[in-house]
């Protein structure tokens, strides 16, 4: 059980669950999936309110009731699948959540005033900014701005790791399988599948994340749509030498050669073969 640290912020005016818990990550030299970590939570769980994260929050940041609950209401509590009560209102919740991370610069300009050389420990991010039909901060007058562009299907991904990692816990597909072989399988099959609809130019990093993502958006739902995934590789390549290495490329050659004794992998590359003895004239044997 954590105790109330010495170094922790103040929530300020309109601030969300995730921006206090960014800043008393900061203000203690961590990020905030160590720092929920070490207090006994998830990141993901922090986000989605899960009680358990905010009483943990809550003791570490030394937060009143009342903090808490204003904290709450400007982060939006999800009802359901579809509508999220904020403020008292109910809305629906795409008219929240936003790939598009958007704020008022004057704004931002202001908290880094406070501490240049540790900004983080100040940057608040206000909950109001999460509406789609808010576009100005009356407060200075200014258009809100995008600030940056979060990737839902990363998002998911990472989500998924951390909870694997921190609390065994997975609902996916995937449970089943070791992490190890989850993971590299759906990196594999991610970068071969963004072949299928190449993104704009991206340096290594984006462009590893973004495989990562779009494997594991296929692999979790199964086997069904692994098998579509690589019918769809295998239509794409396919000619006089459309073979299966020129269709599934890495993850054909890993899983042929890197990970052939790997029992692990073993459910993988009986998707893979199936779908190959399936497509191709492969002779007995």
């Amino acid at each position: 059980m954590p105790s109330p640290l010495s170094l922790r912020p103040v929530p300020m005016q309109r601030e969300t669950v995730s921006s206090f818990l960014s800043r008393i990550a900061a203000m203690n030299g961590v990020s905030c999936t160590d720092f929920a970590l070490d207090m006994g939570f998830s990141v993901k769980r922090a986000i989605h309110l899960d009680e358990r994260a905010l009483r943990q929050l809550t003791i570490c940041g030394d937060l009143s009731p009342d903090q808490l609950d204003e904290l709450i209401s400007w982060t939006g509590r999800q009802i359901g699948d579809v509508r999220t009560d904020f403020r008292g209102e109910v809305f629906v919740t795409r008219a929240i959540v936003n790939p598009v991370l958007r704020g008022c610069p004057t704004c931002l300009r202001e908290d880094v005033q406070n501490d240049a050389a540790n900004p983080l420990r100040y940057i608040v991010m206000r909950g109001h900014w999460q509406l789609r039909d808010v576009s100005v901060c009356l407060h200075h007058n200014h258009p809100l701005v995008p600030l940056r562009e979060k990737s839902a299907r990363t998002a998911r991904y990472d989500y998924w790791l951390d909870g694997r990692l921190a609390a065994s816990q997975d609902e996916t597909w995937l449970a089943q399988h070791s992490l190890y072989a989850a993971t590299t399988f759906c990196r594999l099959l991610g970068t071969e599948l963004l072949r299928l609809d190449p993104p704009s130019s991206l340096d290594a990093i984006v462009q590893r994340q973004l495989a990562q993502a779009r494997g594991f958006s296929v692999a979790r739902q199964g086997e069904m749509a692994i098998r579509d995934a690589l019918d769809a590789l295998a239509a794409f390549s396919s000619g006089s030498h459309g073979g299966p290495q020129k269709a599934f490329g890495r993850l054909y050659i890993n899983l042929k050669n890197e990970y052939v004794h790997d029992d692990a992998f073993e459910p993988f590359r009986g998707l893979l073969r199936n779908c190959i003895l399936d497509v191709w004239p492969i002779a007995a044997g």
